[in-house]
C-alpha cells in the first residue's frame, strides 16, 4: 500500500512540475549563444514581423535585405539604398541570473527614418536556420521576426 502511494505522489508531482510553460527555468549556455551568432550571420534574412506596440509595422520593410557581418557590422539593403548599422548579442550572466538565462540581439542603426525605428535590445524568443522570433525586453507588445531571404 505504501508502495503504491508513494508511486502515485511521484506521478503527481512530476506531472505538475511538467506542465511548466512560462520558460523560466530554461538555461541558455555559452555554446548557445555561439550557435546563435552562426545561424544570424549565415546568408540574409528579411523582416517577416514587426509590431511595434501592437501596431503592425511589417510593411515599412518590405524590399529590405539584412545581413548580419563579421565585426558586428549590420547591413540593410533596400529601396536603392544601402544603410550600415551594428549588432551584437550577449546572455545574461553573474549570480543573479543562474536560473533564467536570456539571449539579446542588440541593433541599432542610427538616425536612418525607417531603420532607426529597428534600433533595440531584443530577447531572443526561437532562433533556426530559417527564422529568428525577438521581443523588446520588458515590452511583449512589440515584437521583430527575420525570415531567411
Amino acid at each position: 500500500m505504501r508502495k503504491g502511494v508513494f508511486l502515485l505522489l511521484v506521478s503527481v508531482v512530476c506531472f505538475l512540475t511538467s506542465c511548466d510553460t512560462d520558460r523560466d527555468d530554461i538555461k541558455l549556455s555559452q555554446a548557445e549563444l555561439i550557435e546563435f551568432r552562426k545561424i544570424v550571420k549565415n546568408g540574409e534574412w528579411k523582416v517577416s514581423k514587426f509590431i511595434e506596440n501592437g501596431t503592425a509595422k511589417t510593411n515599412n520593410y518590405d524590399g529590405y535585405s539584412f545581413s548580419f557581418q563579421e565585426l558586428n557590422t549590420l547591413i540593410a539593403s533596400g529601396n536603392a539604398a544601402e544603410v550600415n548599422g551594428t549588432w551584437s548579442t550577449n546572455r545574461d550572466e553573474g549570480p543573479g541570473y543562474e536560473a533564467n538565462k536570456k539571449i539579446y540581439l542588440h541593433l541599432f542603426f542610427g538616425a536612418d527614418e525607417k531603420l532607426s525605428n529597428l534600433t533595440n535590445s531584443f530577447i531572443v524568443i526561437s532562433a533556426s536556420s530559417s527564422e529568428i522570433e525577438l521581443e523588446v525586453m520588458d515590452n511583449d507588445s512589440t515584437l521583430l521576426s527575420f525570415r531567411k531571404n
